[in-house]
């Protein structure tokens, strides 16, 4: 018999294309989860399921984008005026901006091997000299998008030595 799609069946693949579980799906819309593992064993509702699923994919992503901007300015106020307790909405931050692509920079440990920081008590430009010595370190090799090596100008803000502004 050919695969009809009445509404139930519409309606259980788009809950599971959600993330509903099959038990749920199934005890939702009053039906058997036999059932439900029949239909969705059915390569017309697998292929329609990956459909749905690819769709939410699509709208989660677009919502967790909205939220990026929000998402740096979030942390930019907490490494400026952060208190004690504030490393959930830190680390929320954080993942929204992983899931938007938003690749996180390497850090650089606050302590020696010793256990001491040693970039205590340093001035402005030692700091950023010791910083700039760090990346140089890590990033020996790499390159920027547009082919040129990356360096660290005064400011300590990183810029490819082929780019021109």
């Amino acid at each position: 018999m050919a695969w009809r799609w009445t509404h139930k069946r519409t309606l259980a693949a788009q809950m599971l294309a959600e993330g509903q579980g099959q038990r749920a799906t199934a005890r939702a819309l009053g039906i058997a989860e036999r059932t439900l593992r029949y239909w969705a064993a059915k390569p017309e509702f697998q292929e329609r399921l990956r459909e749905l699923e690819g769709e939410a994919h699509k709208r989660a992503l677009r919502v967790l984008q909205r939220r990026g901007v929000a998402a740096a300015e979030r942390l930019v106020m907490l490494m400026e005026r952060g208190k004690t307790g504030d490393h959930v909405k830190l680390r929320a931050a954080t993942e929204i901006l992983d899931r938007i692509g938003v690749v996180p920079v390497t850090k650089i440990a606050p302590t020696d091997p010793s256990g001491e920081n040693p970039y205590v008590g340093l001035s402005d430009d030692e700091l950023i000299a010791a910083i700039a010595a760090e990346y140089a370190r890590l990033h020996q090799n790499s390159e920027a998008a547009d082919g040129g090596p990356v360096s660290l100008d005064a400011e300590g803000a990183g810029e490819s030595a082929g780019a021109s502004g």
